[in-house]
């Protein structure tokens, strides 16, 4: 959004404080059925995931997650749960999202290069459902 705003003749201030915005309206969430592996390093025993567990919450870099979920639970359920997780505006680590409730947010599903298109699109379509149902606005869609 930055760099949008810098392409279209926006001053180095005004970057500078969207940039700020932008980070501190930012919550993320991750999901994964196993962790990174590097080429050439010892697998970590204890952050190995069984075969029926998933990691709710785990970083890109195998930071841990916030809880292990053992059956892996449905893609609806998976969604609600990180959902809430994001969104409830109960919560006090999550207070500073206050416009997301008057539709102002946008909503990334990254996959990290591990889904395929078709899985992709079916997780999207699930959280936009999801969103619709709510009582937040899901304004657009894209999908690249």
């Amino acid at each position: 959004m930055a760099g949008a705003a810098a392409a279209k003749g926006a001053s180095l201030g005004e970057v500078a404080q969207l940039a700020t915005e932008v980070g501190n309206s930012l919550v993320t969430v991750g999901v994964s059925l196993d962790h990174v592996h590097v080429p050439g390093r010892a697998k970590d025993d204890e952050a190995l995931l069984a075969d029926d567990e998933l990691e709710l919450g785990m970083g890109i870099h195998n930071e841990p997650g916030s809880k292990k979920l053992k059956p892996v639970p449905e893609l609806g359920s998976l969604v609600k749960m990180m959902l809430e997780q994001l969104l409830d505006s109960n919560d006090k680590d999550r207070a500073y999202l206050s416009d997301v409730e008057n539709g102002k947010y946008a909503l990334m599903v990254n996959n990290l290069g591990g889904l395929s298109v078709l899985e992709l699109g079916a997780i999207s379509k699930e959280v936009a459902s999801q969103l619709r149902q709510s009582s937040l606005l899901f304004l657009s869609t894209t999908q690249h």
